[in-house]
């Protein structure tokens, strides 16, 4: 059977890497260059291999295009994905016409990478007349990002994908070590998209020099989230981020004793099995999300039934009355390990959205063992 799932018939996402804010504005202005174009969603076509008809002209899709266009017709892309390649366009197109709204396509050449609702970010109870979908594009946030930290870095790493950029700059002005020899710099990641993604953000950032694993932190430890308010004028929400960007700070005496916590504590189980879920839904795309959950905590899959197995049990028999409330179990799992393993993972993971989500989820263990 033919399925979306089973052909190579959406286009690959672009993705660039970089240590430098010249390079990386000139593959803005080439590879990662974005058309966006308002449409009534039943002026899409789709043949039965995806090809998009946009304007008289084939476009590929992404995957993101795909789901995105799924999304907008209600049909979830998970099924979308798993039927019949002749049934998917079949439904897609029958749905379209009973779903008359506007969709914004974001394209990149011939390849669609997103198809957006135009009032995206501007939703509101407000009578006034709301404006249209407006993202922070990649190359105004990097000239941002540039003009306010370049002179406070000293290591400096960009990733910019159809999905949207990472900037990660760490300074050596500040230092953690944990343990004598293993140094963290720290630092803050700057995140945002053109093509549908989060709006611009940045966090604390922490990396672990040895390896150049990165780890997002929390918003317990300091966030700065770009305004959606579509009141205020985009210029003056764009100079407001850049004035707090400059003051953007993050609490390091907080952050060295929560890494000292980090390398002398176990996970216990109910923590465990959090962590282990959370990273499954991150892989829920991939082909085996649990293996692939298992080797971004660095467990084996005996390993973690051992420890869940009999968490589940506890909670079976609580459920049933048969015992009083248990508490949670230490294993042998030290915090400091898995805590590396999940940003080993998100180093090698070549998707920029799940890389993200694994740098967020270490940022989460951090939280757990703030003072």
């Amino acid at each position: 059977m033919a399925t979306v799932d089973s052909l190579d018939v959406l286009a690959p996402e672009q993705r660039f890497e970089c240590d430098s804010f010249e390079e990386a504005l000139e593959a803005c202005v080439g590879t990662f260059h974005y058309d966006r174009t308002e449409i009534a969603i039943d002026q899409i076509s789709l043949d039965d291999s995806l090809i998009l008809d946009f304007q008289g002209e084939p476009h590929l899709l992404t995957s993101q295009g795909f789901a995105d266009i799924c999304r907008l017709v209600k049909v979830p892309p998970k099924f979308a994905s798993s039927i019949p390649l002749d049934l998917t366009a079949e439904i897609l197109d029958r749905l379209k016409v009973l779903h008359q709204q506007a969709a914004l396509v974001i394209r990149r050449g011939n390849v669609i990478v997103a198809v957006v609702d135009p009032l995206k970010w501007t939703q509101s109870r407000a009578k006034q007349r709301r404006p249209r979908y407006e993202p922070v594009s990649v190359s105004r946030l990097l000239q941002v990002v540039q003009k306010v930290w370049t002179p406070q870095a000293d290591w400096l790493r960009i990733a910019i994908s159809d999905s949207g950029v990472q900037v990660e700059l760490v300074g050596e002005a500040r230092l953690l070590e944990p343990r004598i020899g293993d140094v963290s710099g720290v630092g803050i990641a700057v995140t945002g998209s053109e093509t549908g993604g989060p709006m611009p953000q940045a966090r604390g950032y922490t990396l672990r020099l040895a390896c150049t694993n990165g780890a997002a932190i929390p918003e317990s430890f300091g966030l700065l989230r770009f305004s959606t308010d579509w009141r205020v004028k985009f210029e003056l929400r764009l100079r407001g981020f850049q004035a707090k960007l400059q003051e953007f700070t993050v609490d390091h005496a907080v952050l060295t004793t929560t890494y000292e916590q980090l390398v002398s504590e176990n996970l216990t189980d109910n923590l465990f099995e959090s962590l282990h879920r959370q990273a499954r839904y991150i892989y829920r795309h991939s082909p085996r999300p649990e293996e692939f959950a298992d080797r971004a905590l660095g467990v084996e899959r005996e390993q973690r039934l051992r420890i869940v197995s009999p968490l589940r049990r506890r909670r079976a028999d609580l459920r049933a009355g048969m015992a009083a409330p248990a508490l949670q179990q230490s294993t042998s799992l030290l915090a400091w390990d898995v805590f590396n393993n999940i940003t080993s993972s998100a180093r090698r993971e070549a998707s920029l959205p799940r890389k993200t989500a694994l740098e967020r989820l270490a940022g989460d263990l951090l939280h757990v063992y703030r003072p």
